[in-house]
């Protein structure tokens, strides 16, 4: 007697439409300026007292921060927090895997 091994098929990835990649887009950059606005508050204070930072240094904190949001969220749980509400997730077209 020989046993099958039950393979469990995924379903095929459906496309979310525009309007909800745009509404997912709107909260994670709702969430990307909160988070921005409270990391450039000691930078700020910093200027008062010390001067002019450094243009570079101001990028590097944004992309920094940016990249932080995204690879985190992505790495952790597939999806951000702004493709949460819509369950929202990237996936293979084709097979519905995650990348």
């Amino acid at each position: 007697m020989v046993h099958a091994k039950a393979q469990t098929v995924r379903p095929k990835a459906i496309k979310a439409g525009i309007f909800i990649r745009f509404l997912a887009s709107g909260y994670d950059l709702l969430i990307i300026f909160g988070l921005l606005f409270i990391a450039f508050i000691p930078i700020v204070i910093a200027k008062q007292y010390l001067g002019d930072t450094p243009k570079w240094l101001e990028t590097l904190l944004i992309v920094t921060i940016c990249y932080a949001y995204f690879a985190g969220f992505w790495n952790k749980a597939g999806m951000t927090t702004g493709m949460r509400p819509w369950k929202l997730q990237v996936a293979m077209i084709e097979t519905g895997d995650h990348p």
